[in-house]
Order: C-alpha cells, then sequence, then structure tokens
C-alpha cells in the first residue's frame, strides 16, 4: 500500500509540474505552423505528370484538402486524384498535430495500400513566406514489410503556390529526386 501512496505522489508532482495548455494554444500554435495550408479554401491541386489526355485511368490532378480535426487539435488532410470526367479517388490521409511536449509538429500519412508514415519538425512560431522552405523526413512502413525514408521539401512561391519535391534514397545512400509538384490553391466554384 505503501507503494502505491507514493507512486501517487510521484505521479501527482510530475503532473503539477507538467506544461498546461488551453486548446486555442495548440490551435494557434498549428495554426501558425501550417499556415500557408491553412491559406484561403485550403484545398490545394497539382497537374498530374503522368497524365495522358484520353487515358481515362489516370487523373488530370491531385488534390490535396486540410480540415480541422475534433476539437481542432490537428488537422486533417485528404490526398485525391481527380480525373477528367469528374471521378474523385482518395489515395491518402495525412494527419498533423502539435505535440507541446517536444515543441515538434508530427506529420503522418497512410496511404489506399495500407503504407503508413511518420515525420516531425520543430514548431515554427512564424508562418512560412516566400521563399521560406520546409523539410520534413518520413519514415515509411510499406504492407510487404519494407521500410524507407521520404523526403518532402516545400517552398512557398507566393500565397497561392509552393513547389513540393519529393526525394527518396538511392543504393549509394543518397537522396534522389522521385517527384516534383507545384501546388496551387484551389477556391471551389
Amino acid at each position: 500500500m505503501n507503494r502505491i501512496l507514493q507512486a501517487f505522489a510521484l505521479a501527482a508532482a510530475l503532473a503539477a509540474t507538467a506544461p498546461t495548455f488551453a486548446q486555442d494554444n495548440d490551435r494557434s500554435a498549428l495554426a501558425i505552423h501550417m499556415a500557408h495550408m491553412l491559406e484561403g479554401s485550403a484545398q490545394w491541386r497539382s497537374p498530374n505528370p503522368d497524365y495522358e489526355p484520353g487515358n481515362h485511368n489516370r487523373p488530370e490532378f491531385f488534390g490535396v484538402n486540410w480540415t480541422w480535426g475534433a476539437n481542432e487539435q490537428h488537422l486533417i488532410g485528404e490526398v485525391t486524384g481527380i480525373y477528367a470526367d469528374g471521378r474523385v479517388a482518395r489515395y491518402q490521409s495525412l494527419y498533423a498535430f502539435h505535440n507541446p511536449v517536444t515543441g515538434r509538429v508530427i506529420t503522418q500519412q497512410v496511404g489506399w495500400d495500407g503504407t503508413f508514415s511518420q515525420g516531425d519538425q520543430p514548431l515554427r512560431t512564424e508562418p512560412l513566406g516566400p521563399g521560406g522552405i520546409e523539410t520534413v523526413d518520413m519514415l515509411a512502413f510499406s504492407q510487404n514489410g519494407s521500410v524507407s525514408i521520404i523526403r518532402h521539401q516545400g517552398v512557398i512561391i507566393d500565397s497561392r503556390s509552393h513547389s513540393m519535391d519529393v526525394y527518396g534514397r538511392n543504393a549509394e545512400g543518397d537522396w534522389e529526386l522521385v517527384r516534383e509538384w507545384v501546388w496551387r490553391l484551389h477556391e471551389p466554384e
């Protein structure tokens, strides 16, 4: 019984000294960090570099739509393929949240095939402006049991556009460009 009381006292003391944050603080911190992605409609579009006109099996555009999750403590992104005939297919779900204990923003992706990726970066206290660079390295765990590291490097072009380069590791372990995107803010009609 004495150990239980000691454990309870220790837990209470630790809890009392832990930082406390109001809900608005985490939302505000994440809103500042993700300010560019939350611009306007928070809906982004990029042409599919592999699109072939007349090929109805490939999307013409890709989209990323960001919305606040429950209690506005995290963001949910949906990556979709947008076809010329109006069809929309979901490819990935994205999650972003601020961890106030580590002071970092965690980003997670779950792909249509079950691939899970996660990375983090220091929390920004000021929004990125034109020319600002954001780099996130993510570990990707595929359904086939393989693990890889992926780098996303974004550059803010202006308030309505940004580039996103995706890198993987080659056989020598060096970063190799896999895909280049230019995302533009999409305002629905």
